[in-house]
């Protein structure tokens, strides 16, 4: 967990990432906490590049565990758990593409807990799961891996570093799975095999490294079967990176260890017998580089500049790179450690570098072949999160709810400012869909969630949940888990809302105690199936009389609904049902409840602010408002003043309206993202004297982010 902090000042503006980065920036007053989704990455990563985009492997240095992530663009979307979690697996990583086996990935990596070199055979080109196998474990080995696949039998070699014995060896897969093979002594002289890079140039598997007692780079050559080397010295070198060009022959790049050159190295045979040497980049300038070829043979080159904290690019204009082109990717002090750059068939090259300050990975798009210019984001900073719900203590500590990873997490904060957060897992099972949350009398939250398809409910036993219950609701496997929803009644007791999609059947659960231990599943409306009729938009909220209100969209292509029901008794053993309107919202109905026991609702389709005259909603008086984004909760201030979040590309805030039938309203602004491609969604909860918190998921990185008022500042003269 990343903590993100503020001071408070006369005017604060709280950075979710530093200056030139396109992250969210808080605005005046507040302050940006992040919740989860925020993980320690970009130490160890690996990019391969596939049909539509390239498939990321990320090691998660805080949780220990590798994860693979789909990334079509600049950015890594959702991530899949790869590595057993009880193990510290995932480091020193490497990956190739078998295109025998519709380029589904090979990866390499380290076991640090055993001392043990792991590879993961990877079922899917985007490594949604793959089968996890062990290749060596005897000693210490499998640190600074380097994965190819040799393009005659389609098989991985993997080198890497015998930590015991300071040495290199190479593992050849005897099948294109790798499901058996053997491993070779590569050099065992001297402190040999860190920083190792690996290419095929033809049918020649040529291997560089470092000799750390030495001080030397070394290249060894060889060929099938990969069983014997001949070795080449590069004197006062360090950290390699091959490549070949398209006639066969080898190009390496590296760092010249006295002044920190960036080194070319250009052979001219099959055999590098006769080649050329070329500085690329001055002193100071050539620390960790990676090498690739561009779309038209020619090379490009990302490599640090420690001193200026620039990551740079070398872009060769012809073969021999005659003329290179500079370029600087990312400026900061931050910016010095691993990075890769890929080019995939057809697509724009992409450099992607850590950036340590945030610990995340980011990436430059080259925006033409020739990479004159770029497009830069932030790729990848942790497990990807969804479907924040928010609830807030007394005391105005935030809890959240949200999925992470098909499963539901709970999120406690320490503090009102959320200066720092505890996280518990609930056993909840192939989770897609957005929870409920809800703090009893007692303050013991209470979780609604998918569970295997059904709905299940977990009944913390203490106020901070470090233990519970897990209780079916609407069974497993049924289709019921779209949507969850939950209300508390005045003594606890909650109501929990769901369907039954392929039926269009609308359920209550009306649990018999607190703990919901035991309860009635009730059938509230049974809407037709056919004619392109589905649900939508759901929210529940408990009405004067303790009876359960509900409202839902029903679309059909005979027409949209905006439906309004209204259990009969406490119970909710019968409901009446009614249209109040035409113009539903697709994605959320936004519900409250005011003082008096009339619902009010936000038509975010029609942009109007709808209060029913009395609890059945027999008439509704409507006032325009501009509803803005995306919305999902509504909440009354004092005066029943509405008040709801919004959130939508690159912006999110919160509307106030100024009297209950807001004839005026105000929109501040929570947070801005210059990311044309971040998007946020909210959850909005008030504070025991109203002040607003949001807890909004970001759908572009997938972070939970808490957004807390900061307290005025008060200062010595008694005057702000």
């Amino acid at each position: 967990m990343k903590a993100i902090f503020c001071t408070v000042l006369v005017v604060v503006l709280c950075l979710f990432a530093e200056a030139g980065q396109t992250q969210a920036v808080a605005s005046t007053g507040y302050a940006l906490r992040a919740i989860d989704g925020d993980n320690e990455v970009g130490a160890h990563f690996a990019m391969v590049p596939r049909p539509g985009g390239v498939t990321g492997f990320f090691y998660l240095a805080d949780l220990g565990r590798l994860v693979a992530s789909n990334c079509p663009g600049l950015t890594c979307s959702q991530t899949y758990a790869l590595s057993n979690p009880a193990a510290d697996r995932g480091s020193h990583v490497s990956a190739a593409s078998r295109s025998a086996l519709n380029d589904r990935p090979f990866v390499a990596y380290y076991d640090a807990g055993a001392g043990d070199l792991i590879a993961m055979d990877c079922q899917s080109s985007d490594c949604v799961y793959g089968i996890e196998r062990t290749l060596e474990s005897i000693g210490n080995i499998g640190q600074d891996t380097a994965t190819v696949v040799d393009p005659a039998t389609g098989f991985p070699l993997i080198a890497y570093y015998d930590v015991d014995n300071a040495d290199l060896r190479l593992y050849r897969c005897a099948s294109a799975v790798c499901d058996s093979g053997s491993s070779v002594l590569v050099s065992g002289s001297n402190d040999r095999g860190r920083n190792v890079s690996m290419v095929f140039a033809g049918t020649t598997l040529w291997l560089a490294f470092e000799d750390r007692t030495s001080g030397e780079l070394l290249l060894a050559r060889t060929t099938a079967p990969y069983s014997s080397f001949a070795l080449f010295s590069q004197a006062n070198g360090a950290e390699p990176s091959l490549t070949a060009d398209a006639g066969g022959f080898l190009d390496m790049v590296w760092r010249e260890t006295i002044g920190n050159t960036l080194q070319r190295l250009q052979c001219l045979n099959a055999i590098c017998s006769s080649a050329n040497q070329i500085t690329l980049a001055g002193g100071g300038r050539g620390f960790r580089p990676s090498s690739s070829r561009l779309g038209n043979g020619n090379l490009l080159v990302a490599h640090f500049e420690p001193a200026a904290g620039n990551l740079r690019g070398t872009v060769c204009n012809d073969l021999a790179c005659s003329a290179p082109q500079a370029l600087v990717f990312a400026s900061g002090a931050a910016i010095a450690g691993k990075s890769l750059v890929r080019v995939a068939a057809g697509d724009l090259p992409q450099v992607y570098f850590h950036n340590a300050a945030r610990a995340d990975v980011d990436a430059a798009q080259c925006s033409s072949a020739a990479c004159t210019s770029f497009l830069r984001r932030t790729a990848f900073n942790g497990l990807y999160i969804s479907g924040t719900r928010l609830a807030l203590r007394a005391d105005g500590r935030a809890v959240v709810a949200y999925i992470r990873q098909r499963q539901p997490w709970l999120a406690e904060c320490a503090d009102t400012l959320c200066s720092s957060v505890s996280r518990i897992v609930i056993p909840g099972f192939n989770s897609d869909t957005r929870p409920a949350l809800a703090l009893r009398p007692d303050g013991r939250p209470v979780i609604y969630y998918a569970s295997l398809g059904g709905s299940e409910l977990y009944d913390c036993a203490d106020v901070i949940c470090t233990t519970g219950s897990p209780r079916m609701v609407s069974g497993s496997g049924n289709s019921t888990s779209n949507v969850i929803e939950m209300a508390l009644r005045a003594d606890g007791r909650p109501v929990l809302l769901y369907t039954v999609s392929n039926a269009n059947d609308v359920y209550v659960f009306d649990c018999s105690d607190i703990n919901c231990s035991s309860g009635s599943a009730r059938l509230l409306v049974d809407e037709p199936t056919g004619n392109g009729t589905f649900l939508s938009g759901f929210a529940i909220v408990i009405g004067p009389g303790d009876r359960p209100i509900v409202m839902y969209s029903l679309f059909s292509n005979s027409g949209n609904q905006q439906r309004y029901v209204r259990c009969n008794d406490s119970a909710c053993v019968a409901a009446t049902v009614s249209t109040v309107g035409a113009n539903p919202g697709f994605f959320a109905t936004p519900l409250a409840l005011r003082s008096d026991g009339r619902p009010a609702f936000l038509e975010t389709s029609a942009n109007q602010y709808a209060i029913c005259d009395n609890a059945d909603c027999s008439g509704i008086a409507r006032f325009p408002v501009g509803t803005g984004s995306v919305i999902r909760t509504l909440a009354m201030q004092a005066g029943d003043r509405p008040i709801w979040d919004a959130g939508g590309i690159g912006v999110a805030f919160i509307s106030n309206c100024d009297d209950a039938t807001c004839g005026s309203v105000q929109q501040p602004i929570l947070l801005t993202d210059s990311n044309p491609q971040s998007s946020y969604l909210g959850s909005l909860a008030l504070t025991g004297n109203g002040v607003a918190q949001v807890a909004y998921e970001e759908q572009n990185l997938g972070d939970a982010i808490l957004v807390v008022p900061l307290p005025d500042a008060v200062f010595a003269n008694s005057f702000e």
